[in-house]
C-alpha cells in the first residue's frame, strides 16, 4: 500500500521548486544579459547624456535659433540604448524656429518640467540611438585642431558632394592658434573652450566666420561622443607644425583619448602649409623667414613622429599640395593675409587633398567651382593634390607655368 504524502511535504517540495527556479533565473539575468538591456554605468549615462544634449543645441543653431538656450533639461534613456531630451527655451526661440520643426515641438509636460516654468517653455524630444553607426553612403569626419582647420573644411562636403559622395557630416573644433599642447590640457580638464561647427550635406550650422564669445561652450569629448566618426583629424598649430620638441608627450595624450572615446574612428594628421614668403606671422621668425625652410621643417617632422606611428591611418599632405601649387603661373598667392589660405582656390586645394586620401571619388568628376574661381585654377589645384598625393613629401613642379 503507497504512503500517503501529507500537506507539509508537498509544500517544502513546492517551496524548494520555487528557490530552485528563482535561483536559475537570478544566474540567467546576470550570466546572460541581453547588451540592449544591460544596465549603463554612469558613465555612459553621462556621456549619452551629454551627446543628447550637444544634438538639441546643435538643432536649434541649424534651424534659425538665435537666442540663448536655456538651461532646463530633462533626460531619459530607453532600455535599447536610446537617449530622449526634453530641453526647455523661451517662447522667443520658439517663435523663430521653422515651420518644420514646429510640428515636433510640444508644450511641455507639467510632470516633467518644473511647474514653475511650463507657462514659459516649450519642449523638444529628440531621440538619439548613440550605438547606431553611420552607413557606407556618409563620409564623416571630426577637426580637432584651429584656424588652418578651418581653412581646410570650408569646401570638403560640396567637393564631395559634387563628386558623388552621397552624405557628408563634418565637425571642426576650433580655437584659434590652438597648439597640441593646448589641446591635450583642455582634454584633461574636459574645458568647454572651443567653437564648434558642424556641416551637413554643404550646410553649416553657422556662419564659419562667426566667433561670438557666448558660443564658445564645447568641449572635446562631448564633440567626440556626439557622432560615430569615420575619421578624427589632428593637426599641430602652425607656428610649431615644423618643431618636433612641441609635440612630445600631447600627441600622445590626444591618441589615447581619441582611442578611448571614439574606438571605432580612424586617426588621420592633417600637414599643414608653410607661410607665404613675405608672411609676417611671428612665428615666422623660427624658419629664418623662409618659406622653403618652413616646409622643409614641417615634412621632416612628419616623417619622424607622424609616418611611423601606427595609430595614424592617414596623412593628409595639403602642405606639399600648396607647396606644388606654388611652382604654377599662380605663384605665392594661395594666402589671404601670410598664412591662411583664400577663399576660393587655397581652401578648395586643401579640401580637394582631403578628398584624395580619404575616400575613392574621382576628383575628375568634381563638379563644385565656388565663386570667383576658374576651370583653369581647378586643373591646378587638382593636378597638385594628385601629384602630392604620389609624393607626399617632396615637390613636384607644375606644368601650369604660362598664364593662358
Amino acid at each position: 500500500m503507497a504512503k500517503k504524502v501529507n500537506g507539509g511535504t508537498v509544500a517544502i517540495i513546492v517551496l524548494l521548486i520555487v528557490i530552485v527556479v528563482g535561483v536559475l533565473a537570478i544566474l540567467a539575468a546576470f550570466l546572460l544579459p541581453k547588451w540592449s538591456n544591460r544596465e549603463l554605468t554612469v558613465q555612459e549615462k553621462n556621456e549619452a547624456i551629454q551627446a543628447a544634449r550637444l544634438a538639441y543645441r546643435q538643432h536649434l543653431q541649424t534651424y534659425g535659433s538665435t537666442e540663448e538656450i536655456a538651461d532646463y533639461y530633462f533626460y531619459e534613456m530607453d532600455e535599447d540604448r536610446v537617449v530622449s531630451i526634453i530641453g526647455g527655451q523661451p517662447k522667443a526661440v520658439y517663435r523663430s524656429l521653422t515651420e518644420a520643426v514646429r510640428e515636433t515641438v510640444k508644450e511641455p509636460d507639467a510632470e516633467q518640467l518644473s511647474a514653475t516654468h511650463t507657462d514659459k517653455l516649450y519642449a523638444y524630444r529628440i531621440k538619439i540611438d548613440l550605438t547606431k553607426p553611420d552607413g557606407d553612403n556618409v563620409f564623416s569626419m571630426l577637426m580637432i585642431g584651429n584656424s588652418f582647420s578651418a581653412d581646410a573644411i570650408e569646401y570638403i562636403a560640396d567637393i564631395a558632394m559634387s563628386a558623388g559622395q552621397q552624405e557628408v557630416y563634418l565637425g571642426n573644433l576650433y580655437i584659434g592658434g590652438c597648439s597640441l599642447a593646448t589641446h591635450a590640457q583642455n582634454a584633461k580638464s574636459n574645458a568647454d573652450n572651443y567653437y564648434y561647427f558642424l556641416n551637413k550635406n554643404g550646410k553649416w550650422s553657422r556662419s564659419t566666420d562667426s566667433f561670438p564669445e557666448d558660443k564658445k561652450d564645447h568641449s572635446i569629448l562631448e564633440a567626440i561622443q556626439s557622432h560615430s566618426w569615420d575619421y578624427v583629424c589632428l593637426q599641430q598649430v602652425s607656428g610649431h607644425s615644423g618643431d618636433p620638441s612641441s609635440y612630445t608627450d600631447h600627441l600622445s595624450y590626444l591618441i589615447n583619448y581619441v582611442k578611448k572615446y571614439a574606438p571605432n574612428a580612424k586617426i588621420i594628421w592633417h600637414m599643414t602649409w608653410a607661410y607665404q614668403q613675405d608672411s609676417t606671422h611671428p612665428d615666422f621668425v623660427r624658419y629664418n623667414r623662409k618659406q622653403q625652410t618652413m616646409y622643409n621643417a614641417i615634412v621632416s617632422t612628419v616623417q619622424d613622429l607622424i609616418l611611423p606611428n601606427e595609430a595614424f591611418t592617414a596623412i593628409i599632405p595639403a602642405g606639399t599640395a600648396v607647396q606644388n601649387a606654388r611652382t604654377s603661373y599662380l605663384g605665392d598667392t594661395f594666402t589671404m593675409d601670410g598664412y591662411h589660405m583664400a577663399r576660393p582656390i587655397g581652401r578648395y586645394l586643401v579640401g580637394l587633398s582631403f578628398i584624395r586620401q580619404l575616400t575613392d571619388l574621382n576628383l575628375e568628376d568634381v563638379t563644385f567651382l565656388p565663386a570667383g574661381m576658374t576651370e583653369e585654377q581647378k586643373k591646378i589645384a587638382i593636378e597638385s593634390v594628385e601629384n602630392a598625393y604620389q609624393k607626399p613629401f617632396e615637390v613636384t613642379p607644375s606644368q601650369y607655368v604660362e598664364q593662358p
